[in-house]
């Protein structure tokens, strides 16, 4: 099951390989990865959809996202896929700022990690801010799912 061969290494070697490449699909799905900071000297232009689930992302990979979008042009990012990621509400929220001027991504896969109520606040907060009228107003109205799983 999955790439678990291609780790930290064989990841950085390949997204630095992708730099400005055409790629417009990433899966990188099961594949050992714990450190991801190799993305954010990459620029993948005509990336769609990026897998990165059942990784170990967690809080640092989560920085290292949001720096990534925040600094990279993502016209054309619509799905980012970080099912199974060690992910937790300190990471919820730096994801949900990384996306507030988000302008492409459509549907973000956040099921099987530990992100409880202040997380799922901070992604309500990004898709509607109802502290006032402007903030609503400029919410962001791109991003139409967001998955996750049922609070229990």
């Amino acid at each position: 099951s999955g790439c678990a061969t291609i780790r930290n290494e064989g990841f950085e070697l390949l997204v630095k390989a992708l730099h400005e490449s055409p790629i417009r699909e990433l899966n990188v799905t099961d594949c050992g990865i714990s450190n991801i900071s190799a993305l954010k000297d990459v620029s993948l232009p005509n990336l769609t959809h990026l897998q990165l689930s059942s990784n170990n992302i967690g809080l640092d990979g989560c920085k290292t996202l949001s720096k990534w979008l925040c600094t990279t042009n993502f016209d054309e990012l619509r799905t980012l896929h970080l099912k199974n990621g060690q992910i937790n509400d300190g990471g919820a929220k730096i994801l949900s700022l990384a996306l507030s001027g988000n302008t492409a991504l459509t549907d973000l896969y956040l099921t099987d990690n530990t992100i409880e109520s202040r997380g799922r606040a901070a992604f309500l907060n990004l898709v509607c801010n109802m502290t006032n009228i402007e903030n609503v107003f400029k919410s962001n109205h791109t991003l139409q799912c967001i998955h996750l799983d049922e609070l229990t």
